[in-house]
Parts: C-alpha cells; structure tokens; sequence
C-alpha cells in the first residue's frame, strides 16, 4: 500500500490532472466551434462577394454582347448596300466579313454569298464572274437551306434573283421567297430590317397594291 501523503498528493494530482485535462477538452471544444464558425463566416462572405462580382460582370457584359451584335448586323447590311454601288466598298464588304463579326453564323454564311455575288458584278474576267457568282449562289442557298424560316436570308436571295440576269437562270425562287417574306414581315421584331424591305418590296415592279399594304 501507499503512505498515506503518496496517495494524498496522488489523488490531488490526479484530480488536478483531470481538471486540467476537462479544461483543455473545453478549450479544445470552445477553440474547435470558434475555428468552425470562422470557417463558416469566411465562406459566407466570400459567397456574398462572389455574387456581386457576378452581378457586375452581368450588367456590365450583357448589355455590351446584346447591343453589340445589334450594331454588327446593321453595320454589315450598311456594307451590304454601299457594296452593291461601290467596287471599293465591295472589298470593304468582302473584307469586314472575314473577321467574323458577331451575327448569327448561318446568316454570317448567306452574307458572305452576297460578298462573292457582288464581287462577280465587278469582275472584269468572265470565268471569275461566273465563279465568284456560282460560289456566292451556293452558300446563299446552302444557308437557307439550313434556316428555311429566318426572313433575312430570303430577303437576300430575292433581292438577288429579281435582279440577277436572265442567262444566269437564278431566279426559281422567288415566288416562294416572296410568301416567306410575306407572311413574317408583321412578326419581325427587328426595326432596321422591317424598314429595308419596306423599301424594297413597296416597288410596284415587286408587289401588288395588296402586297404593298402588309408593309
């Protein structure tokens, strides 16, 4: 047996171990939660600034790509326009193209068709005429092939056939391209193409008077 001071001072350390031991499990519980809940308020507020970084990419991006690809395709019609009066803006046309600007790509595609087919009126050299025409015919086509119902495409193409020579034997489709444009024009929802076919399709050469009226 042990003296009796041994055990004393036995079992007072031991109670002072154990008292000890129960308050580094408390700190150990206080500084675990306290860790745990820091954790918690880091991820919180690095969540909060997350989201108002997205809110700002949101609307500062959205806009820029919405009226962005607006100002593209009117640009690219601009080009259009002045392609068909112009040799020198026909390059220009031709050229802007190739940069891939931010329109749709298939309408990208029947555009381009429209850069060879004027570069065919400019050419001086009969086998490049017909070449460029025959290529630019065929993407054009190939495009509405694709997006029979997009009314842009059509437009294009009758614009083409109701002036396209009558030896080229291009001009099968216009009856058909003109009922596509008819019956879409009032569902249009872009301004800027509603108002160039107006233009055009208000020709009597064109349309009837009954025609004319659904512009």
């Amino acid at each position: 047996m042990l003296p009796m001071f041994t055990t004393t001072l036995f079992l007072q350390r031991s109670k002072g171990f154990l008292h000890v031991r129960s308050c580094w499990k408390e700190y150990e519980f206080l500084t675990t939660k306290r860790w745990v809940y820091l954790r918690v308020h880091i991820l919180n507020t690095a969540l909060e600034c997350y989201e108002d970084f997205l809110k700002i990419i949101l609307a500062i991006f959205i806009p820029l790509n919405i009226f962005g690809g607006d100002n593209d395709i009117i640009k690219v019609r601009n080009l259009y326009y002045k392609a068909s009066e112009d040799k020198d803006e026909a390059e220009k046309f031709y050229d802007h193209l190739k940069t891939s600007p931010s329109i749709s790509p298939n309408l990208l595609v029947g555009y381009k068709g429209m850069s060879y087919m004027i570069k065919a009126n400019y050419s001086w050299n009969p086998y490049n005429k017909l070449s460029f025409f025959l290529k630019g015919k065929d993407l054009l086509d190939n495009a509405i092939v694709k997006e029979p119902t997009n009314i842009e495409l059509r437009f294009l193409r009758y614009c083409v056939q109701t002036n396209a020579p009558s030896f080229l034997a291009y001009s099968s489709k216009t009856k058909e391209d003109k009922a596509v444009i008819l019956y879409g024009y009032s569902m249009l929802k872009d301004g800027d193409l509603k108002d160039r076919i107006k233009n055009y399709m208000n020709n009597p050469k064109y349309c009837s008077i009954e025609e004319r009226n659904l512009f």
